[in-house]
């Protein structure tokens, strides 16, 4: 900014030739309106193109070179905040604000609620550049503007921009300043419900009289702010209402939601806990009722394993036990008395004694002794048949538990073979049995079921 001062202080010739040029335009326009421009002889026209700086007496550009202009202009002013669409601001040590159109500019008055002041200039004009050094950057009307929170567009009417508002707004003397806001349509109800954008007032000029920066402080603070102010700021209130009742809507609108979602999170969680629980029930009654079967199967099959062990050992009883040895074998040591201790409930409490020859090659005709000891009174009847699937060996099926056989002491198992018969012969012949876990004898069938059920 120092730089360009020095330039524009000391200028070049060719800028002192477009000072020249711009000076001999002014004497025109002050003689003739722009109207007669047109009709005006060739050689009586202001020059045109780069050498005088100027565009046209209708402007064909859409530029908005105002506020750069002013800067370079006025590079010690006090640049006020012009408005910039979007808000953005530019990077200089001012921080001023430019850009955006006049119809943008408008519209952001009408939706902020706000004051808005529009400045049409002209370069061309003699009291521009005291305009724009004494009124446009006067600290004290920047600062008016800004406490006030008024916002201002400017444009240089050179320009298409300016050209077009300036006829907008039917501006005819220069430096022009309009105000606008919204105002109600019926002044004296007051009504915020129906405003209208309204241009409260337009002041054109010169800088030393009607557009002075204490005048438009003057109107600013006496007739702009009074007029406007109260009314705007009802309107910022109901927008305010209206933005506090829409966001406390959405608020309920999203708890509501939120609550809803709780609920149907909720409703599902129970539907699925209902799901899994009678899943589980479903499974438990099938795992049940396999298992009710299993049992009923397995029932079945030791009822009738059972059944098929008694036919056996009656059938054992009558056909498959040897005649006893005599007491005169005992005594001539041929044979020996075999004793069984049955375990305890078991059969009856008469002694359990049977004769057996020496020269026995296993321990088998003792086995299936011991089995028809486990007979009771009531199944000694009748004539017994081989069940199927047994046979007259012993065990009768290899593929079921039978009884087991051990000496009193020292206890030892008698094995179905050769072996177990020398294992009795040591012991004297004094045995005790053992059932397997799941045998039946006589008429305590019903007692080991409900034994079986229980466990």
């Amino acid at each position: 900014m120092r730089d360009y001062g020095d330039r524009y202080d000391h200028g070049t010739e060719e800028h002192r030739a477009s000072l020249t040029v711009n000076r001999l335009e002014r004497r025109v326009r002050n003689v003739l309106p722009l109207g007669f421009l047109p009709y005006m002889p060739r050689f009586l026209l202001p020059p045109s193109g780069s050498s005088s700086g100027y565009s046209s007496s209708i402007p064909l550009s859409s530029r908005l070179p105002f506020v750069e202009t002013l800067r370079q202009e006025c590079p010690d002013g006090y640049m006020p905040d012009f408005w910039r669409q979007g808000g953005e601001e530019d990077e200089n040590e001012q921080g001023t604000r430019a850009g955006g159109t006049y119809k943008d500019f408008l519209n952001h008055l009408k939706e902020e609620r706000k004051v808005g002041c529009v400045v049409l200039c002209c370069s061309d004009h003699e009291d521009d550049m005291e305009f724009k050094r004494n009124v446009l950057t006067n600290e004290e009307f920047v600062k008016c503007l800004r406490e006030n929170d008024i916002l201002i567009w400017g444009a240089d009417i050179r320009e298409r921009e300016g050209y077009q508002v300036s006829q907008t707004l039917q501006a005819t003397t220069y430096p022009a300043i309009s105000f606008f806001s919204l105002m109600p349509v019926n002044a004296s109800s007051g009504s915020s419900s129906n405003s209208k954008f309204t241009i409260l007032t337009t002041v054109q000029g010169p800088p030393s009289t009607t557009t002075s920066a204490p005048a438009l402080i003057q109107l600013i603070t006496n007739t702009i702010v009074p007029r406007t102010r109260p009314f705007l700021n009802r309107l910022r209130r109901e927008r305010h209402a209206l933005e506090e009742a829409r966001r406390v809507r959405d608020e309920q609108d999203r708890i509501l939601a939120e609550s809803e979602r709780r609920d149907r999170d909720k409703i599902l969680k129970i539907r699925r806990e209902n799901e899994e629980r009678s899943r589980r029930e479903r499974e438990e009654a099938e795992r049940q009722e396999r298992e009710h079967e299993i049992k009923q199967r397995e029932k079945e099959q030791r009822d009738r394993f059972h059944a098929d062990m008694l036919q056996w050992r009656l059938y054992a009883k009558q056909h498959l036990l040897r005649a006893e040895p005599s007491v005169e074998d005992v005594k001539a040591k041929k044979a020996i008395r075999v004793q069984i201790r049955l375990p305890q409930g078991v059969g009856s409490a008469a002694r359990n004694v049977r004769v057996f020859p020496l020269d026995l090659d296993t321990s088998r005709d003792v086995y299936i002794w011991a089995e028809t000891l486990l007979l009771g009174a009531q199944d000694d009847a009748g004539k017994a048949r081989m069940p199927p699937g047994f046979t007259a060996d012993y065990p009768p099926r290899r593929d079921e538990p039978f009884l087991k056989l051990f000496t009193a002491y020292p206890r030892k198992e008698v094995s179905v073979d050769a072996e177990g018969w020398k294992v009795v012969q040591d012991a004297g012949g004094s045995l005790v049995m053992e059932l397997a876990r799941g045998q039946k004898f006589g008429g305590d069938e019903d007692d080991e079921e409900s034994e079986d059920e229980s466990d």
